[in-house]
This record gives C-alpha cells, structure tokens and sequence, in this order.
C-alpha cells in the first residue's frame, strides 16, 4: 500500500476563483463575489423578516473549467444572504431560504434580468475568474471516515504534509477547507460539499476569524441546499 494509491482514490478536482486583479467583464452573467447582478424571470430582489438581503456571489457555472457532477444539472447559481443591524453580512447557516441567507439554483441563464441588487456596505466586490487547481485531497478529518484502520495508522503522522493542504478561498468541487473539524450539517436531506467562500481581505469579507463558509446540495433532495460554516 502506497500513498499515491490512497491520493489516487481520494482526489477530487477543483476550480478555484481569482479575485479580481483583472478588468470587470460587462457580461452581466460573469461570475462575481460580493454581489448579484441578476434576477430570473418573476423574481425580485429577496428580503428576509429583517428587510432586503445583500448578493454575495454569482457562479456561471460555464465559466468553470470543471464542473461537479451534482451540479451538472444547472446554469448559474445566485447566492444572497442577510445583513445585522450594521449592515454586516450574516454568516449563512442552514437551510436556503430560511433566513438567513438564500440560493437560486437556474438550469438555464435565458431569461434572467439585470436587477440594481442590495450591497453589503464594507464589502468590495470583485469578478471572479476560474481556473483548474490542483487535485485536492480530504483533510485529515474528513480522510479519517474514508480510510482504513490500517492506512490511518499508517499515514496519520504525516498524511497532511503528504497531502498537501485544501484551498481555504473561493471554489467550487475539491474537498472543504476544514478550521473545526468536518462540516456540521443540520439539515436532513443528506447535503453533499459543493461549494466554498473563504474569508477574503480584498473583498473585505469575513466570516467570523479568518472563517469559510460551506455549501452543500442535498443528495435526497436536490432541491434543498444548506451552508454551514466554521472559524478559528
């Protein structure tokens, strides 16, 4: 038993977000972090008990060099989430649409609208531009209910310098930067990792201490997403 063999069976690809340092697209469909640009057909801008929620990103997931096969069934996806009283964002935690933020998962970007969205006032947004990252291997935590008892023992001691670390930034696929060991889902519908938004200094975004949030679409129900997130 080798540890290429392990890398080899617990790989997954990534694409992995630049933020920024390029000229902002005039596509109104690009992918962006730090705002939402556009709105689907009889849709408005969406608010919560507190008023109008803020964009956080957009994904055209055509953009992507790579997409994971549980979202190969959609478009573009739009991520909002609520504000506190200072107009800070709200890390987004359970279940879209409960509150605390929402998605908007499109099959198709034909008929989405220009919308003047809602901005959270300390962040900056910025396009985003995707690229193929290097395959990712699971943290340790995460690797501990793939592996077994025998490549545990054997790869504990240096299986995160072997592996290599998990992009802790803006990406969709690849395995979950994890601060608090694995995600804590909440949710019943089974969700399964997809997409990560990392604390980020250019976007001035932060989630708690240096903290990323998770989203995940659940394998029951495809319909239902949860985020959940975690900082040091």
């Amino acid at each position: 038993m080798t540890f290429d063999a392990v890398r080899a069976r617990l790989a997954r690809p990534v694409a992995l977000g630049q933020i920024g340092g390029f000229r902002p697209p005039e596509d109104l469909l690009a992918s962006w972090l730090g705002r939402v640009g556009v709105v689907g057909p009889g849709e408005e801008w969406p608010e919560n008990a507190a008023g109008p929620m803020v964009g956080l990103a957009q994904i055209n997931l055509a953009e992507l060099p790579l997409v994971p096969a549980a979202l190969a069934d959609l478009a573009f996806l739009a991520l909002f989430v609520a504000v506190d009283g200072d107009g800070a964002m709200e890390p987004p935690s359970g279940g879209s649409g409960e509150g605390s933020w929402l998605l908007r998962a499109y099959k198709e970007t034909l008929g989405l609208r220009p919308v003047e969205g809602s901005l959270a006032p300390d962040v900056q947004p910025f396009p985003v531009l995707w690229s193929a990252g290097p395959d990712e291997l699971p943290n340790w935590d995460d690797a501990t209910l793939l592996l077994s008892d025998e490549e545990m023992e054997e790869f504990e001691d240096d299986y995160e310098e072997l592996a290599g670390s998990t992009d802790d930034g803006f990406k969709v696929g690849g395995w979950p930067s994890l601060i608090q060991g694995e995600i804590g889902w909440s949710g019943p519908e089974d969700p399964g990792y997809l997409i990560q938004i990392g604390s980020d200094e250019k976007a001035r975004i932060q989630w708690g201490d240096g903290g990323v949030v998770h989203i995940g679409r659940g394998r029951r129900d495809p319909s239902s997403w949860e985020a959940a997130w975690q900082c040091f």
